[in-house]
């Protein structure tokens, strides 16, 4: 497989300013000023325009790194860490200053397979032990689309800014290829700031509503959208509430589910679709699934099958759903839509009655929860 290194340095006004000689990321951190606008680059670095080959160039252009544009804005003559590179930028006006900055090694040049355990030892060396609980192995890839796929692979804190080393790679037209970066935001912020920062901007949302904080709180945002508090309910085996409404036009109820020792917000479940008919039911968790596989990709997991005796036309499939002989389910890593949590789809019976649940899962809050029950025992 061919081997393309890339490092790209993410930030809020971040901006080059690199010597010919080799620099460490650290180093580049500490000379980088970070006030200088898109003219104002174009402008400095107007005889360092650099030429990449057409293949990169095509790549850069078919996949663009969110909404930004970077293959016209590569400047030539850098080095870091011993390789020979390319430095560019993004941008959304000249007037702006770049969000974001990206080093492209030399193709050409002999890189290592293991280069991104290299970028990580050193970056380790230089900075300490990775950030823990930003980053887990359930949450760590990011499907872009266009055929380019994400993976996270650790999180530093350094000084004012965020360093976060992942792969990227590159599946278009018979070309396949592997992009290992460095991504650098600016924040200026403190650590345990940083770390909420970033869980907040990952968190996973139920209807725009980021699945957090305390229930009081999270009802009534649940309230404002027009959902019914059921008052009649008790709370129990963790969940704090049970309200009533629709959900994508579908009469719904509504159970939101708490940590046991802080009561964090970290899961609501739908329930729709309740009925007798296994095909409407069927029809139902299609429909949703379909739905879900558009925004997230194909489901992680999947099981739809019934056990012997049962089969799917037999017209006894509720019965084997409510006997456990029955498994309909599917389960969306919701991390290509930038979002740390899961969400899973069930089909459930009982008493001749079936219905369709629907998990919403946020990651990092369900790790508070296993941490809180671990606590607890």
């Amino acid at each position: 497989m061919k081997k393309l290194l890339l490092t790209i340095l993410m930030s809020c006004g971040l901006v080059v300013c690199m010597a010919q000689s080799s620099q460490s990321v650290v180093d580049f951190i500490r000379s980088t000023p970070w006030n200088l606008t898109d003219a104002e680059l174009k402008e400095q670095y107007s005889d360092r325009q650099a030429i990449l080959p057409d293949t990169i160039i095509k790549i850069l252009k078919t996949h663009k790194l969110g909404e930004f544009d970077i293959s016209s804005n590569i400047i030539a003559g850098y080095s870091l860490g011993g390789y020979n590179a390319y430095w560019g930028y993004a941008t959304k006006g000249e007037n702006e200053k770049p969000p974001m900055m990206l080093c492209v090694f030399d193709p050409t040049q002999t890189i290592g397979e293991n280069v991104l355990q290299e970028i990580d030892s050193s970056l380790t060396q230089s900075l300490g032990t990775p950030m823990e609980d930003v980053i887990s192995e359930e949450n760590n890839k990011r499907d872009y689309g266009n055929g380019m796929v994400a993976t996270i692979s650790n999180v530093w804190q350094y000084e004012d800014c965020i360093l976060t080393t992942c792969v990227l790679n590159f599946a278009t037209e018979g070309i396949c290829i592997d992009v290992y970066i460095i991504i650098v935001m600016n924040v200026g912020e403190t650590e345990e700031e940083v770390e909420q920062q970033t869980k907040e901007a990952y968190r996973l949302k139920f209807r725009g509503i980021p699945i957090d904080g305390q229930l009081k709180d999270f009802e009534q945002k649940l309230i404002s959208l027009g959902y019914t508090k059921d008052y009649s309910f008790e709370p129990r085996d963790g969940v704090g509430c049970r309200l009533k409404g629709l959900y994508v036009g579908r009469d719904c109820e509504l159970y939101v589910y708490l940590t046991p020792m802080t009561q964090t917000v970290y899961q609501v479940r739908v329930i729709v679709g309740e009925t007798m008919s296994w095909s409407s039911l069927k029809n139902i968790y299609l429909t949703f699934k379909n739905s879900f596989t558009k925004k997230y990709g194909e489901p992680w997991m999947l099981e739809e099958k019934f056990k012997y005796p049962y089969e799917d036309g037999d017209g006894y499939e509720i019965s084997s759903l409510a006997n456990g002989r029955g498994q309909y389910w599917a389960s969306f890593n919701t991390i290509s839509n930038e979002e740390l949590g899961y969400i899973d789809l069930t089909l459930c019976a009982s008493y001749g009655m079936g219905w369709l649940s629907i998990d919403f899962k946020d990651g990092y809050n369900m790790i508070l929860k296993d941490n809180e029950m671990s606590d607890a025992l």
